[in-house]
């Protein structure tokens, strides 16, 4: 075969009806199709930017708050610790106080025991002197025997 100027001539007028034709007929339709494809795939990726902004705005509010929480639930338990101890305090003072009244109490209790005590030795020693004296003046008494006595009662009074 044989290739003509003429043929040539007809193969190029029919390419270039060809490529016009379908760029007429399919490039336009093409083109809007990969236009609005685009689009579509901007407008995602816009709106996954906007979402993982809004998230980080999100992540950011709940960090700020998670602290805020912590440092609430960190000021609450310092409260709530010291006024444990304060109030363990108090409840000390109160035993201590308490337990320095029991000791007075008993301390008082202890010398009005004694001093009952001793009330109770004086009457006795004194009910002694008394029969004494009855039994020796039963018999006679001399002078003596009654400094004697005096001296002896006297003696034993100072040593109570």
């Amino acid at each position: 075969m044989q290739l003509s100027i003429p043929l040539i001539l007809a193969y190029i007028i029919n390419i270039g009806l060809l490529f016009f034709i379908l760029r007429w007929i399919l490039y336009k339709p093409v083109k809007k199709f990969l236009d609005e494809r685009e689009a579509r795939y901007h407008n995602r990726a816009e709106e996954i930017e906007r979402r993982d902004h809004d998230t980080q705005e999100e992540k950011s509010k709940y960090e700020a708050l998670m602290g805020h929480v912590q440092e609430e639930s960190e000021g609450l338990l310092r409260d709530t610790r010291q006024r444990s101890n304060r109030r363990a305090e108090e409840i000390l003072a109160e035993a201590e106080a308490q337990a320095a009244e029991f000791i007075k109490q008993a301390r008082k209790e202890i010398a009005d025991e004694q001093k009952q005590a001793r009330q109770e030795m004086r009457e006795q020693i004194v009910d002694l002197a008394v029969d004494m004296a009855s039994r020796i003046l039963e018999r006679e008494v001399t002078a003596e025997d009654h400094k004697r006595i005096v001296d002896k009662f006297l003696k034993s009074e100072r040593v109570g």
